[in-house]
């Protein structure tokens, strides 16, 4: 009699209580998940963190984003400066290039495009480093709207019958402004010390060196202009907020970073080199004027090693997490 009324009674409550320990198990976890989906949330809209899609690219540095002014910094993967020709994973990381900045225009209401290598004005007929040409010449049209996935994007980019670059594409799509941020005279400077470099003039012990100071104050330059003109085309009323976009060769982000982080300027001019130019010290002009700064990279660049270390990003890859907050996805 007593082992079957401890089965009526004991065995029952050991159930119920089995099923209300695992009932709390489950609500104790759906209240964890969602206080981690809160805490996302709210810090999130503390620091105010952008997101983008990581099968596009990654952030690697950002500083002040709370700022309403900002620039937005693309590293791109480039066609040779001097044959135009593509690298193998040129297209796919033009086709990522074109997805973030559509992410960008639709995100944060970006309509100002500023690329290394455009000319409002036609170089002595040569087209521009990121493949941009001013209005009097030809250009071949893309598929109209907006949307492309990034298959069709990357066998648009691919064709060598016609040159278009992830730029211009974004620029005809979406109607944003473009603007010119070269130098004229550092540009040419550049692309001439990188043909006599091509035509095998590496028997000049001082060229490298004097390319590389005119690389880095062509970069200095380019980032100097930028809160000036961006000023200028919201007072014009050509943009609606002080934000825009810059894409610039991936080789030129290490010294980018490097002057936002300190705030300075130094970029000294070789002993016994032919250009008519000085040492250059200053300011960040983005510092002083308190924007906002996100670089972004492409995917794919980020996934090739051997990219990485010789654009010199590989380090900057690596400290990533230690230079901001975690991205929150």
């Amino acid at each position: 009699m007593l082992q079957g009324s401890f089965r009526q009674n004991v065995v029952p409550g050991v159930a119920a209580f089995l099923l209300s320990l695992l009932c709390l198990i489950v609500a104790m976890n759906s209240s964890t998940a969602a206080a981690e989906h809160a805490s996302v949330s709210i810090l999130q809209e503390k620091t105010g963190s952008l997101t983008i899609p990581s099968e596009y690219g990654e952030i690697i540095y950002r500083q002040n984003e709370a700022s309403p002014r900002h620039l937005y910094i693309i590293g791109m993967s480039h066609r040779d400066a001097l044959t135009r020709a593509n690298r193998s994973t040129t297209p796919r990381a033009q086709a990522e290039a074109y997805k973030i900045g559509e992410w960008l225009v639709q995100k944060e209401g970006l309509n100002l495009l500023l690329p290394e290598g455009y000319f409002a004005v036609r170089s002595e007929g040569r087209e521009a480093a990121a493949g941009h040409k001013s209005g009097s010449e030809q250009r071949m049209p893309g598929p109209s709207g907006s949307g492309m996935d990034i298959a069709t994007l990357e066998s648009q980019l691919a064709d060598t019958t016609r040159y278009i670059t992830a730029e211009m594409l974004l620029s005809d799509h979406y109607h944003l402004k473009l603007r010119q941020v070269e130098d004229r005279e550092l540009y040419d400077a550049v692309y001439d010390s990188l043909r006599r470099l091509e035509q095998g003039a590496n028997n000049d012990p001082f060229l490298k060196s004097e390319l590389d100071y005119l690389q880095e104050r062509r970069t200095a330059i380019m980032l100097q202009k930028i809160p000036e003109l961006i000023e200028l085309e919201f007072v014009r009323g050509a943009i609606t907020s002080k934000k825009a976009l810059l894409t610039i060769g991936l080789n030129h982000i290490p010294e980018v970073i490097k002057y936002l982080k300190e705030k300075r300027i130094a970029i000294y001019c070789p002993l016994f080199t032919s250009v008519g130019y000085g040492d250059y010290i200053s300011e960040v002009n983005l510092c002083k004027g308190d924007f906002g700064v996100t670089v972004i990279i492409p995917r794919t660049v980020m996934d090739d090693r051997e990219v990485l270390v010789m654009t010199r990003l590989n380090e900057l890859v690596m400290q990533r997490e230690s230079s901001f907050p975690p991205l929150i996805r």
